[in-house]
């Protein structure tokens, strides 16, 4: 591709584990984030005038100029968002900034093609629908199912200067909300392979997983959504001029959802199934389990694992829950299994051995798993799983999930490399 020859990097989660770098293809001509600073000072006047957001007026930025980016952080975090953007290659990671309670800007590459698309808050997540999208602008606007809590952003209507300095808040390599700062290193760039025009460049620190975050400057104002970074350069890396997305983001306020987008080859509800080991150039569905034994008993644990991790995908402690033992339901009641596992969200599951031990089944997995920060193993938002499940009969037929012993060590964080 031409992007890798470029080494240009967009910086979505990568689709297995989140953590990865996602290199693109060139999108039609996409407007790089807005990163416009009202005046050649990095410390805009203390009373901005409020810039009217792309719908209805959300919030601007803090009436009183903060007095560092670390006070600006403390005000403004709560509204830069995680998004999970689930497409037939799988799942990403990217982030987002709320204009209004209900809408969230990002950039096109982070949800291009999504069937589902969840959007993590300061305290829960909620779904979403893209409800505007333009791949040669560069830009995307999603409308959430509910409301979220957090400041709502302006767009500026001024590109910065060289020099002035931005912050850039975001979800680097699927992992915890971080903050890096920088300046303007340059204006007008342009990205030929990826038929991006016209971008800001900064030496702010982003990585895989900041698309679509916000460019600051102190006083609060977006003058950019995070692009893409050159792989083989150190801070160098681009933006979206907000100047570029204002107008675009209000046509797009009041619009119900997109077309869908329709099945994906080989999985989704018009197809014949999931694609196969043969075939490696379908990809699996998140949530999809598959066999690499070669064990006689490789259909009967991939039908109870399916069972049981669409279930917790889907939001369905039902079909979880009876995907369980009665042994295994004495232990854990439904509704803790519901609360413990409500963020919570299989990658695909790829059964590698089964042994027989007499009264069960040994099925040994591996798998990632994406979930809130808070329930994650460490802190984890990304976990990396090697684990045993324990398979028994089920009297009606079948098989079910009896127990679940993960090796020593295990899960360790996606953003570790073994």
């Amino acid at each position: 591709m031409v992007a890798a020859a470029l080494g240009v990097l967009a910086l979505t989660g990568g689709a297995v584990a989140g953590t990865l770098a996602l290199t693109r293809d060139a999108p039609a001509d996409p407007s790089p984030i807005a990163l416009p600073s009202p005046t050649p000072s990095p410390t805009p006047s203390p009373t901005p005038s409020p810039t009217p957001s792309p719908s209805a007026s959300p919030s601007a930025s803090p009436s009183v100029v903060p007095a560092s980016f670390s006070a600006l952080y403390k005000q403004v975090s709560g509204g830069v968002v995680r998004i999970d953007a689930t497409s037939c290659d799988g799942t990403g990671t990217g982030t987002g900034f709320l204009l209004e309670p209900d809408l969230v800007a990002t950039v096109a590459h982070v949800v291009s093609g999504s069937r589902r698309v969840e959007v993590r808050g300061e305290d829960r997540t909620v779904e979403g629908t893209v409800v505007g999208i333009d791949n040669d602008k560069e830009l995307a606007l999603v409308r959430l199912d509910e409301p979220l809590d957090g400041h709502l952003f302006t767009l500026g209507d001024r590109q910065p200067d060289v020099g002035d300095e931005v912050a850039a808040i975001g979800y680097p390599l699927a992992g915890p909300q971080s903050f890096t700062r920088g300046s303007v290193s340059g204006l007008g760039r342009d990205l030929p392979g990826l038929d991006l025009v016209n971008l800001i460049q900064t030496d702010a620190g982003i990585n895989p997983g900041n698309s679509g975050g916000p460019l600051l400057t102190l006083d609060g104002t977006v003058v950019g959504l995070v692009e893409a970074k050159l792989a083989d350069a150190d801070l160098i890396a681009f933006a979206v001029p907000s100047t570029r997305a204002r107008n675009t983001f209000s046509t797009w306020a009041g619009n119900g959802p997109l077309e869908d987008a329709g099945a994906c080859d080989g999985f989704g509800p018009d197809s014949n199934g999931p694609g196969t080991m043969d075939d490696p150039g379908i990809a699996e569905p998140p949530g999809d389990v598959i066999d690499t034994s070669g064990s006689a008993a490789g259909p009967l644990a991939v039908d109870a694992l399916t069972d049981y991790v669409r279930g917790i995908n889907e939001g369905d402690s039902d079909a979880a829950w009876a995907a369980l033992s009665p042994a295994a339901q004495q232990r854990t009641s439904q509704a803790d299994l519901a609360a413990g596992t409500a963020s919570s969200r299989f990658d695909v599951v790829t059964i590698v051995s089964i042994d027989d031990a007499g009264d069960r089944l040994l099925v040994r997995t591996t798998f990632e798993t994406t979930q809130d920060a808070s329930a994650g193993a460490d802190g984890q938002a990304c976990s990396r799983w090697d684990l045993v499940y324990e398979l028994v009969d089920d009297p009606s037929g079948g098989l079910l999930i009896d127990r679940a012993v993960a090796d020593p060590g295990s899960p360790v964080d996606c953003a570790v490399d073994y």
